[in-house]
């Protein structure tokens, strides 16, 4: 299906955020040479790949090293595991997992002191093994990032692990633990005021809904989250691909569209439907996000 309909609004709103990065990263290589100390320097290294990781992996990388240059010079254990956590996290992901692992483990060696940090190099770990579909390891890590977070009250870290654990249940097709570990990270994403894990959760909860009409809800509650926060974002873009794939199947399927009772006409099933895809492909586009654009471009 080939879509060429532009919507200006949405393209604005990208751009405008792209400039409010660029302005960021511009004001903090401004303060590098301003630094007095090397804290200093190397909180300025982390903020600019956390500003570009998603945008340019590669560059924030490159940023990334020269700040691990810094706090190996000055032993700073805290500065070192912050460091390689994030760099395992900007290898995650770009799906290089064996990298993210070696990194994860190497925060890991030096957050011994640190619960915060521990937990969540131990949840990102859970988080690798799962991708490996190694579901005991993952079980294992998440299992140790729980414990940690627990006991010292890590609110955000327990959300984490309560998505990890939702996922493994998910797979190994437990759909009731699944439902059960994903709405507790719902209620703890609300607490945090956190839409972005919110949104992912949201759709989790559809995907494991045996009822289409519950899923569409679900997906449709995501959608309403991503777009006022980051419809670019790679699983907003899953989620409407999500909706897409939903409306396609009530449209052909004319005995599931009337058991459904939407409320809405099969025509505008279909006119949905062109519309979330020709806004996956855009924000695929945009973000540069191939996987996307090739299941988008394929419907």
């Amino acid at each position: 299906m080939r879509i060429k309909i532009v919507f200006a609004v949405l393209f604005l709103i990208l751009a405008l955020k792209a400039q409010n990065q660029t302005t960021t990263v511009d004001s903090l290589l401004r303060e590098l040479p301003k630094a007095t100390s090397d804290t200093v320097r190397a909180r300025i290294y982390i903020r600019l790949h956390d500003n570009l990781r998603f945008s340019n992996p590669e560059k924030a990388l490159s940023y990334a090293g020269e700040g691990l240059k810094i706090v190996h010079k000055m032993k700073w254990n805290k500065g070192l595991s912050v460091f390689y956590n994030d760099i395992g996290n900007n290898f995650l992901d770009q799906g290089k997992h064996k990298e993210a692992l070696g990194n994860f483990l190497k925060s890991l060696e030096y957050s011994g002191k640190i619960p915060s940090l521990r937990a969540l190099t131990l949840q990102n770990i859970g988080i690798v093994y799962f991708k490996e579909e190694n579901i005991p390891m993952a079980m294992q890590y998440n299992n140790q990032a729980f414990g940690i977070a627990g006991k010292n009250n890590l609110t955000a870290t327990l959300g984490a692990c309560c998505n990890t654990y939702g996922d493994i249940y998910s797979y190994q097709n437990n759909i009731a633990n699944a439902k059960a570990f994903y709405l507790k990270a719902l209620d703890i994403w609300k607490k945090e005021n956190n839409p972005a894990q919110q949104a992912t959760v949201l759709m989790h909860l559809g995907e494991i809904s045996t009822d289409i009409k519950t899923r569409i809800a679900f997906y449709k509650q995501s959608k309403a989250i991503w777009d006022s926060e980051n419809p670019s974002y790679l699983l907003a873009v899953s989620n409407i691909l999500g909706l897409a794939g939903e409306n396609i199947n009530l449209y052909q399927n004319d005995s599931l569209y009337k058991k459904t009772a939407l409320g809405i006409s099969e025509k505008q099933l279909l006119v949905d439907a062109e519309k979330y895809l020709t806004d996956a492909v855009n924000y695929s586009k945009q973000s540069n996000v191939q996987q996307n654009l090739m299941f988008a471009e394929a419907f």
